[in-house]
């Protein structure tokens, strides 16, 4: 059996589970060695049962670090050794992910043997620098104008280095062009309709965001659009995230209250209760900015859930306006009005689920995307 080594330093999230779904399938034809660092979030989704032989190197990137230097260089130094003891291994390839701290990893820099890099987006806070957008970010401590300069040329350097790349959509492929110059393969992920399912459950008056708990992702903003409907008519909102931050966390609290409107945030539930909660919302939202793809549209409308989306990034790929949910503009206005019209129209749900149930087994399973992305790898 042929060998191959993944690398990732993921958090949990969409990527992470990209990854796993991946790894689920290429185990069957190779021998697999995963090698990551000890800052990533092997709880969620952990991939030990499809990999033979998991090696895990220690990094600490924490506070106690004083530069944004010396936390670069320890990182460069330890990815500089991970891509050695993968050359010395024979591999067939090296299937790499992105870094947290870098996005495009160090290693792929070092690495001679041949590497297939998944970008699922590019680094977002050098290329829509935005110092309050990004007040929420990992990396806040380092953000100047300085140091985001550093870390951009890290991650282009790293992402040139890559002998194949994959993206997540077509929006994500003209972002790696612009912000690379890197022609990507195109490589569309899917959903696991044996888990991601209808379920058949009564519906309540209630609509699902899910996502990490930060100003991109837009919570504070539909929760601002609600705030347009009458207080009988608002729904009871559910925010599901793995990740947050206490700032954000408590302003979206504050704000709730202040706006009287209901609120339940749950944190790092599992799957089996994702579903469910999808199944009992009469629609999702999904509203973070520019979205290069959105895994989250996926398992609602194979849950049988429609969707309103902001018309922006990879959206505008998965929902069918008026076929399987909306596409609105960002226009807190607007998303009122569609979230009543929804809401108040039980039989257009109907007719949104029944389609949405059908597109995601025709065209957004994993099977199709495996099928795509084995035949990317296999190209010379």
């Amino acid at each position: 059996m042929k060998k191959i080594a993944i690398y990732h330093n993921l958090p949990s999230g969409g990527a992470k589970r990209a990854l796993y779904e991946y790894v689920k399938k290429l185990h069957k034809d190779y021998y697999i060695d995963l090698y990551t660092l000890s800052t990533t979030n092997e709880d969620f989704l952990p991939l030990k049962s499809f990999v033979n032989n998991i090696f895990i190197y220690k990094y600490r990137h924490s506070d106690g670090i004083k530069s944004s230097i010396s936390i670069l260089t320890k990182l460069k130094f330890v990815n500089k050794k991970i891509a050695k003891n993968i050359d010395s291994n024979s591999y067939e390839f090296v299937y790499v992910n992105h870094c947290q701290y870098t996005q495009s990893p160090y290693i792929l820099r070092y690495l001679k043997t041949k590497t297939v890099y998944y970008i699922q987006e590019p680094l977002r806070l050098a290329y829509e620098f935005n110092i309050k957008y990004y007040q929420y970010a990992i990396l806040k401590k380092l953000l100047t104008y300085s140091a985001i300069k550093v870390l951009k040329n890290i991650d282009l350097k790293n992402a040139r280095s890559a002998d194949k790349v994959l993206s997540n959509s077509y929006y994500s492929y003209e972002s790696i062009y612009k912000a690379y110059g890197i022609v990507s393969n195109i490589c569309y992920l899917g959903v696991d309709t044996s888990l991601f399912k209808f379920l058949n459950l009564n519906q309540k008056n209630q609509i699902i965001m899910v996502g990490a708990l930060s100003q991109e992702k837009g919570q504070l903003y539909v929760l601002e659009s609600l705030s347009l409907l009458k207080k009988e008519e608002r729904p009871l909102m559910i925010m599901v995230a793995n990740r947050h931050n206490k700032q954000y966390y408590y302003e979206i609290i504050k704000i709730a209250k202040e706006l009287d409107i209901k609120i339940k945030i749950l944190k790092n539930i599992p799957d089996k209760k994702l579903v469910e909660l999808y199944n009992e919302s009469i629609a999702t939202i999904c509203f973070a900015k520019v979205e290069p793809l959105g895994l989250t549209v996926l398992e609602s409308f194979a849950c049988g859930t429609p969707v309103i989306a902001v018309k922006e990034g990879g959206y505008r790929e998965t929902v069918l306006n008026n076929k399987n949910g909306y596409l609105v503009n960002r226009n807190r206005k607007e998303l009122s009005i569609v979230i009543r019209k929804l809401a108040n129209n039980p039989s257009q749900r109907k007719k949104f689920s029944n389609y949405s149930i059908e597109y995601i087994k025709k065209y957004w399973t994993w099977d199709k995307s495996f099928k795509n992305f084995k035949k990317l790898i296999n190209e010379k």
